[in-house]
Formats: C-alpha cells, sequence, structure tokens
C-alpha cells in the first residue's frame, strides 16, 4: 500500500496544470495534489498516474513557477522505496536541458540510463513531468527490466519498445519541455520506477491506468531532474 501511494503522490502532480500547448490531460485531483509541491519526485508519496486519468482538459499556463534550486528534492529524502541512479550524457541534475530536447528545438527525446535497479525488476516505467505546471511530457512503460540499461536519444512514437503512453499534447511519446515564454526556469522531473513484473499494456494508456496496473508491486525508484527556461 505504502509503495502504491509513492507513485500517486507523482503522477497527481503530472497532470494537474498544464504548459504553452495545446492538449489534454488535467483532473481536479492532480492540480489540488500538487498546490504548494515544488518538485514532486518519483519518490514522494503521492500522486499517480492513476490520479491522471480522469477528465481532460485543455492545459493552461501555470499561475506560478519554482525557482531552481540545487538542494535535493525534499521527498526523495523521505522516500520508503529503495533508490537507484537515472542519468543522462545530454545533462547533468538540475542543469538545464538543451534545446534540442524541447519543443524550442528538434523535440526529441534525450538519451537516458539506469544503474543499481532492484534485484527481481522485471520492467520499469518511465513518467515525466513539469511539477511547476502540473503537465506531463512523457510516460513510458513495459521497458525491459534489468540492473542496468539504456533508452536511446529520439525514440518515435511509433517505437515497440518501450511502448508508450499518452502525454499532455494529448499525444502518444515524447512532448519536450515547452514553458511560457518569460516565466522562470520550470524543473522538468524524469522520473522511472522498477517493478516486479511486467504490466501487459498496450500503447495509448493512461498515466492512471499505467499506476493501476503497477499497483503495489514497485521494487525501487529514480529520479533525474533538469530545467529549462524560454526566452
Amino acid at each position: 500500500m505504502r509503495w502504491t501511494l509513492a507513485v500517486g503522490i507523482i503522477v497527481v502532480g503530472i497532470l494537474g496544470g498544464g504548459c504553452t500547448g495545446t492538449g489534454t490531460g488535467a483532473s481536479a485531483s492532480l492540480t489540488a495534489a500538487t498546490a504548494g509541491a515544488a518538485v514532486p519526485s518519483p519518490s514522494t508519496a503521492s500522486a499517480s498516474p492513476a490520479s491522471a486519468a480522469g477528465a481532460s482538459t485543455a492545459p493552461s499556463a501555470p499561475t506560478s513557477s519554482s525557482a531552481p534550486t540545487t538542494t535535493p528534492t525534499p521527498a526523495a529524502e523521505r522516500t520508503p522505496l529503495p533508490a537507484f541512479s537515472l542519468t543522462s550524457t545530454a545533462f547533468a541534475p538540475r542543469t538545464n536541458i538543451p534545446r534540442r530536447y524541447t519543443c524550442d528545438g528538434a523535440d526529441i527525446s534525450p538519451p537516458l540510463a539506469w544503474s543499481g535497479a532492484p534485484e527481481g525488476t522485471a520492467a520499469l516505467v518511465l513518467i515525466v513531468h513539469d511539477p511547476d505546471a502540473g503537465f506531463l511530457h512523457w510516460l513510458a512503460y513495459e521497458i525491459p527490466g534489468a540492473p542496468s540499461g539504456t533508452l536511446p536519444e529520439a525514440i518515435p512514437a511509433s517505437a515497440s519498445t518501450p511502448v508508450q503512453g499518452r502525454n499532455g499534447f494529448g499525444k502518444i511519446g515524447y512532448g519536450g519541455p515547452c514553458p511560457p515564454h518569460g516565466a522562470t526556469a520550470h524543473h522538468y522531473v524524469f522520473g522511472i520506477w522498477a517493478v516486479s513484473r511486467t504490466l501487459g499494456l498496450g500503447a495509448g494508456k493512461t498515466a492512471a491506468e499505467v499506476e493501476a496496473a503497477m499497483g503495489g508491486d514497485i521494487l525501487g525508484t529514480a529520479e533525474l531532474v533538469g530545467l529549462y527556461k524560454r526566452q
């Protein structure tokens, strides 16, 4: 039960608000759950993909945004789940995400690598969201479980592995950072969960459906936070 909630807290923060693009994926419960949380993390114990699967509305520009920070996400320090590592060769933790991976550039997914996943990991779930806007940017699941592994740059929406869900723009696959012009830098949380079994899900699922499929079978979690600000 405690593990299920850990996913829940995050995903609520994922789909509550909006980005400057148009799309779907907000629910009242998500918005409420993320209010006041500067940078939710995969190890936080609340928002979940499930919370995201409610009514869908067009995202709106956030009313406020968190200033960049170099301190660890508090939630990550409280996590009851074993932690492992998630990194990218494209950017270091809590540094700027290159334009190439945003709506101002090629809008392709960045390369990612994980290591130290718990023994017994059968599959991994990746959720990328902007907690400053309450917006889901990427949902990928059925990632083959292994102690370590990589996701290459520019995974297309049509890829068979990983299987991908629907993002806040209403599309399957990755949708890069796209905060309002002139806003302070937004945080982009790349959260990955190790699960003890495959989920048996097809493409196009919502965060809510993925969270429900994960249930209490989460073994561990990791996060990578990047920043992006549009001029």
